[in-house]
């Protein structure tokens, strides 16, 4: 992985963040990605740094790829779009692709074949972590650009066809109960 993409550890600090909502800074955290992995902008806790705080080396942009490090699920999540200062919480690494897409990368971080790697390779017993090394460690093959695009958009398709079928399904379900209600009251 180490060739393909810099790695970066998260915003470390020592003491809680206080929030403010007219803070400087926003923190983004696992909680802030919805299922399908992009980033919801307006619940992200704002802060504002006290003066020994150097949190600009941590501001994320569209194309970098965060992973969850701490806990059972390593994750990966491509930034799309993001707001100014923006910052990776400590439970992320930053990864910046380079010679690779970031689609491609953040697909293959999320497959069976890396989940499998990252589960043989996790440190520490209270929290589960991947360390730098573990994830610089990773192999990942590289196809030609054109193929890395066709993956990404075949992994697109996918979650948007899983989508529309959740969609339907609760469309059903919606559906039978108001019938069976309707049933129930003789009409």
């Amino acid at each position: 992985m180490s060739d393909v993409a810099k790695i970066q550890v998260g915003y470390q600090i020592r003491t809680r963040i206080s929030e403010d909502p007219g803070g400087s800074y926003r923190l983004a955290q696992v909680r802030d990605f919805d299922k399908d992995g992009f980033l919801i902008q307006d619940p992200q806790l704002r802060f504002t740094p006290s003066e020994n705080e150097k949190p600009d080396k941590y501001v994320i942009s569209e194309g970098n790829i965060l992973f969850v490090a701490k806990g059972q699920y390593n994750r990966s999540y491509l930034i799309h779009s993001v707001e100014k200062n923006t910052i990776a919480g400590n439970s992320f690494y930053i990864l910046t692709p380079h010679r690779i897409l970031g689609k491609y990368l953040n697909w293959y971080l999320n497959s069976e074949l890396s989940q499998e790697y990252f589960k043989k390779n996790t440190s520490g017993s209270t929290i589960p972590f991947v360390s730098v090394a573990a994830l610089s460690e990773l192999k990942i093959p590289i196809p030609d650009s054109s193929i890395q695009s066709q993956i990404a958009k075949i992994q697109n398709l996918y979650t948007m066809e899983m989508n529309l079928i959740e969609r339907i399904s609760k469309l059903k379900r919606k559906l039978v109960e108001e019938s069976c209600i309707k049933a129930a009251k003789g009409k």
